[in-house]
């Protein structure tokens, strides 16, 4: 938000008075420019009901993002079976490094870095297939709920209170 008097910055703050505190944006190099926030909030709302999705565009704008996620998906599926070559070798690592330790062929402080360090790197693809499940899973699900947040916007918008609460 720009100052309308000399295109600085607004910034938040509250003042206490009447019995109430009241909610304000004012300009931050001082010139003295104050707007409250249910006024701006208001404004902000009128300009959000301006913009709406035809039913068309948002049909074709999912269409794009669907389009555009089956093709990184076979990027996503190479990825998955990276991660699950990667799982097994760092397994049979562990095994190995196991059986060496009871075999007296790697000391207790070698076993427990390289045990350590096999183990994280086992519980980072772990994370990143967690991951990647949970950002392909239900994708278009997610895309409605995204969609209907935008056509939503302005009703989502919570009013700032610009009346001080009447005293009992």
């Amino acid at each position: 938000m720009e100052c309308p008097r000399c295109g600085s910055k607004l910034t938040a703050s509250s003042s206490q008075g009447n019995g109430g505190k009241y909610y304000y944006y004012h300009c931050i190099k001082g010139c003295k420019e104050r707007i409250t926030a249910g006024e701006l909030n208001n404004s902000f709302v009128k300009l959000l009901k301006q913009y709406t999705f035809r039913s068309e565009v948002k049909d074709l704008f999912k269409k794009v993002v669907m389009n555009t996620l089956k093709g990184s998906s076979k990027d996503i599926n190479s990825r998955l079976q990276q991660i699950i070559i990667e799982t097994e070798k760092i397994k049979k690592r562990l095994e190995s490094l196991q059986d060496k330790f009871i075999d007296n062929e790697l000391g207790k402080e070698d076993y427990n870095l390289l045990k350590a360090k096999y183990t994280s790197d086992l519980n980072k693809l772990t994370k990143e297939k967690v991951e990647i499940n949970f950002m392909t899973n239900d994708i278009s699900d997610q895309l409605e709920f995204c969609m209907g947040v935008l056509e939503n916007l302005p009703g989502l918008i919570i009013p700032v209170q610009t009346e001080p609460p009447i005293p009992v």
